[in-house]
C-alpha cells in the first residue's frame, strides 16, 4: 500500500494555490477576451448579493458613527444652552443685587451660600465669606428682595446667618403708609408675624413692611414683606397680623452683608432680649 505523506500534501496544496492564483493573473490582464469577460459577468452575479450586503452593512456602519457623533453634539449643545441659562440667571441676579446697592446706598458684601443645615433649612445658612471680609456677628443680611436676617456666627472663611425665621430672631418694623411700628417674628410655619401693633392701627392686608431703622442694626426702609391676613389677638387690644416675607429664603444662593452699622449700636442692641432691632 502506497503511503502519502503530510509534506507531499503540503507541497500539493502550495502547487495548487500558485495555480489558481497564475490563473486569476492571467484573467486579470486578459480582460479583453470574451471568455474572461464572461467569466467576470458570472463572478459578478453570483457576488453581487454579497457585495450589497456588504456595503449595506458599511453603510449602516456608517449611519451608527453619524448618529453617535450628532447625539454627542445634541449633549454638547444642552449642557452649553443649560450653562448659558444659569449665566444669564446669575447676571441677572447680579444686576438685581447691583441696583440694589446703588438706591440704598449701602457698603455691601457679596457673598454665596455654601451649606444648610438639612433640619433647619430656612432657619440659617453659612455663607462664603467671613474675618477675611471683616464680617461681624449682627451685621444684616439682605437680597435685592427684601431682608434676610443677619450675621450670628464669624469664623475665617465662613459666616453663619441666622434669618427671619429663627425664633430667637426680632426686627422693628413699620407699616409704609400709616408709620405704626411693630415686632417681626416666626413663630412657625411659611409666615411671619407682626406683634404690639394697636387694633385701632389704620393698617389691612396688602400693605408693605419694612425695617424701621430703631435700634441700629438694620438700616431704614428694607422690604420685610407684606401683611396676608390680620384679626383682634386674644386681649382685642393688638392686631394678630401675619406677613409673608419679601425674601425666598429656601432658594436664595447670593445675598448680600451689609457692613455700613455703627458697631457700638450693634452690640448695645445684642443685649435687649425683647426689643426689635
Amino acid at each position: 500500500m502506497e503511503v502519502v505523506s503530510k509534506d507531499s500534501h503540503s507541497k500539493r496544496e502550495i502547487v495548487i494555490f500558485g495555480v489558481l492564483v497564475g490563473i486569476s493573473l492571467i484573467l486579470i490582464f486578459m480582460g479583453d477576451l470574451r471568455q474572461v469577460k464572461a467569466a467576470r459577468a458570472v463572478s459578478m452575479v453570483v457576488f453581487y448579493p454579497f457585495e450589497k450586503s456588504i456595503a449595506h452593512w458599511k453603510g449602516l456602519s456608517n449611519l451608527s458613527n453619524e448618529n453617535a457623533m450628532l447625539r454627542q453634539q445634541v449633549t454638547e449643545l444642552s449642557i452649553e444652552n443649560q450653562q448659558l441659562r444659569q449665566f444669564e440667571y446669575e447676571n441677572k441676579n447680579l444686576r438685581k443685587l447691583v441696583d440694589f446697592k446703588k438706591r440704598k446706598g449701602l457698603e455691601l458684601v457679596p457673598a454665596e451660600v455654601i451649606g444648610r443645615d438639612p433640619n433647619r433649612l430656612t432657619e440659617s445658612f453659612v455663607i462664603d465669606r467671613g474675618k477675611d471680609a471683616q464680617l461681624r456677628p449682627g451685621m444684616p443680611v439682605v437680597t435685592a428682595e427684601g431682608l434676610v436676617g443677619k450675621i450670628s456666627e464669624v469664623v475665617e472663611g465662613t459666616s453663619l446667618v441666622q434669618t427671619i425665621f429663627d425664633r430667637d430672631f426680632r426686627v422693628s418694623c413699620l407699616e409704609m403708609k400709616s408709620r405704626v411700628i411693630g415686632i417681626l417674628r416666626w413663630k412657625g410655619g411659611s409666615n411671619c408675624s407682626l406683634e404690639n401693633v394697636p387694633v385701632q392701627a389704620q393698617v389691612s392686608v396688602g400693605d408693605t413692611i419694612v425695617s424701621s431703622g430703631l435700634g441700629g442694626i438694620f438700616p431704614k426702609g428694607l422690604l420685610v414683606g407684606v401683611i396676608v391676613s390680620m384679626k383682634p389677638d386674644n386681649t382685642g387690644l393688638f392686631h394678630d397680623i401675619e406677613i409673608a416675607p419679601a425674601a425666598d429664603l429656601s432658594s436664595m444662593e447670593e445675598i448680600f452683608v451689609v457692613k455700613s452699622v455703627r458697631l457700638e449700636e450693634m452690640r448695645r442692641t445684642q443685649q435687649r432680649p425683647m426689643g426689635g432691632e
